[in-house]
């Protein structure tokens, strides 16, 4: 990593509120630096998840990854558009019992390749699964690394 690229780190990672970092991210991509502006976004997106109040690592991860489908839903639709429906699950089953309902659904929706798109797809609740396996039920981590598995086969099929 060259001396400019920290630089540029550095200016993105001292950025406080998650509005100038997508500044910052339209910057960068109008600028031809794709890699910085999808630095700026997760940095974005992780300061989103810093205003809920969780008590784990995992739980801040999983918040993450709702952050990261809410931008997901900002870029298709042009608006900011809360995950209500996620939000509600996860009041009512806690941030891990919300994941693992999220990742047991037999209906599986389109939003990874959202995340793909965006370059987040370390975002997808079953990334989350995956990263602490001991926190679901085996056939949760089954379901979501037989998903991990096909995403990226599907992706290099591409």
């Amino acid at each position: 990593m060259t001396e400019q690229q920290n630089k540029y780190e550095e200016i993105i990672f001292a950025i406080t509120t998650p509005e100038d970092c997508e500044v910052m991210a339209r910057n960068c991509e109008a600028r031809g630096r794709s890699d910085l502006a999808l630095l700026a976004l997760q940095h974005s997106i992780e300061l989103r998840a810093k205003t809920v109040e969780v008590e784990t690592e995992p739980e801040a991860d999983a918040v993450q990854s709702v952050y990261a489908f809410e931008e997901t839903q900002y870029v298709k639709l042009g608006k900011r558009i809360r995950a209500s429906k996620t939000w509600k699950m996860i009041k009512d089953h806690g941030v891990m019992g919300a994941v693992e309902r999220i990742v047991n659904q037999t209906q599986e929706t389109d939003d990874y390749q959202g995340l793909v798109d965006l370059g987040l797809e370390g975002f997808a609740f079953e990334c989350v699964v995956d990263k602490y396996p001991d926190l679901f039920e085996q056939a949760t981590v089954k379901t979501a690394r037989a998903r991990i598995k096909r995403w990226s086969k599907d992706s290099q099929a591409s």
